[in-house]
């Protein structure tokens, strides 16, 4: 069972300001299909929304990816062949608007026959945890029902910060053609397929649409499909429509793991970082940041429990070309989760941002960046133990650390995993 919620936090003291449930659909999504058919039965099934990502279009707004089984057809309780869990887009709010939650604030429609109980020290809370390497982290508990199988994720909107991804990209909302993208505002979550499905399910049935890894280039919006074998990304259409359109051999960046190569999956939007360039070019002198990249989060599980039915997921940020045809370059060390013990170890990456925030550096260096005023921030949200949400907090120079540490276990002699 899976539901979301929307927040919004103070980025001075990271409390929450508001939390509301979190329903694109608007509470008019309709009964859901069921996996399997009436002679295979499967022996568990996901409600719900999964893997909500959100991510602003510059010029049109913030947006979010999300996944969710298809709806009941009409002739059929279960779901159509071969996709049962689909990919869909929703735009949250326009350029310049604050975003406006209510309109989504409707609780998940329950399975028939679940029942929940009350978590202990129920009511919304904030505890600051100690640091860990490279990390700072708040865990946010933003609901008082909970289940073992629920994933809670913290998404930071941050619509009025500056950084260079939002100039990176020209095209805007307001310009007279935008090949369609505005009739999508106030409509209910778009089905997102891809063109060339025919060729990547080939025989394959039950498919899971997942992970796919959004982000904007000179105002188009593209996704990552895939990470292995072949990093491939697609062209988002304004019917739904995933286009092929580069792909690259990344084989060479992902060999330091190993057998666990093959096991890659994408996660949250990828996030231009880029301070060469105009306003952020003081910012430049704080880092090491010469060439543009896009940042990401990529993962691999592992089966655990005693009959392995649990899964311990290991996250890694990846640097990929700010040009087609978007290869990946680059492979971090694995990042700092917390994990809690309530649940089989599950912590899972779902949110990714760049904002400028005041600088956590040294002394004489924060004198510095206090005459600029702030500093470039990766904040990664996640969930752990299927029961809290975490925030991350790393500099640009956590960030090339984690970088410089992989390239070093990858060095003869060296292992990354």
């Amino acid at each position: 069972m899976n539901r979301a919620h929307l927040c919004e936090l103070n980025t001075a003291n990271w409390t929450i300001i508001s939390c509301s449930d979190f329903d694109p659909w608007r509470g008019k999504y309709g009964q859901q299909c069921r996996w399997g058919s009436a002679s295979w039965k499967v022996p568990w099934e996901a409600w719900g929304v999964d893997d909500t990502k959100l991510f602003r279009w510059p010029g049109r707004g913030l947006w979010t990816l999300t996944g969710r089984r298809p709806q009941k057809p009409s002739d059929s309780t279960y779901c159509p062949q071969p996709v049962v869990w689909k990919q869909w887009l929703v735009q949250l709010a326009e350029e310049g608007q604050l975003l406006n939650p209510e309109p989504f604030d409707h609780p998940a429609a329950d399975p028939p026959g679940v029942t929940w109980g009350e978590k202990s020290g129920s009511g919304r809370r904030l505890s600051q945890i100690p640091p860990a390497a490279e990390a700072d982290t708040v865990a946010i508990g933003n609901s008082s029902r909970s289940s073992k199988h629920m994933r809670r994720h913290t998404h930071i909107i941050n619509s009025s910060s500056s950084s260079s991804s939002s100039s990176s990209s020209s095209s805007s909302s307001s310009s007279g053609d935008d090949g369609g993208w505005r009739a999508l505002w106030g409509q209910p979550p778009l089905p997102l397929a891809i063109a060339d499905a025919k060729a990547v399910y080939g025989q394959q049935h039950s498919i899971n649409e997942k992970n796919w890894m959004p982000f904007v280039w000179q105002g188009e919006l593209l996704v990552t499909y895939a990470l292995t074998p072949k990093h491939r990304v697609y062209r988002l259409r304004p019917d739904g429509l995933a286009e092929p359109a580069w792909e690259s051999d990344p084989s060479a960046v992902f060999a330091p793991l190993g057998a666990a190569a093959a096991k890659l999956h994408g996660g949250p939007p990828l996030v231009l970082v880029n301070f060469t360039q105009g306003a952020e070019s003081a910012a430049a002198a704080a880092t090491s940041q010469q060439e543009p990249y896009f940042l990401g989060v990529a993962h691999y599980w592992l089966p655990t429990g005693a009959n392995k039915e649990g899964r311990l997921y290991r996250h890694f940020l990846i640097k990929v070309e700010a040009q087609p045809p978007f290869r990946v370059t680059q492979l971090s060390a694995e990042l700092p989760v917390r994990y809690s013990a309530h649940y089989k170890r599950v912590a899972f990456v779902s949110g990714l941002e760049l904002a400028m925030l005041p600088s956590r550096q040294q002394p004489q260096q924060q004198q510095q960046q206090q005459q600029q005023g702030l500093a470039p921030h990766v904040l990664i949200s996640y969930g752990s133990g299927d029961w809290e949400s975490h925030l991350a907090l790393l500099s640009l120079a956590d960030v090339d650390a984690l970088f410089a540490a992989a390239a070093a276990a990858a060095a003869p002699g060296g292992r990354l995993v």
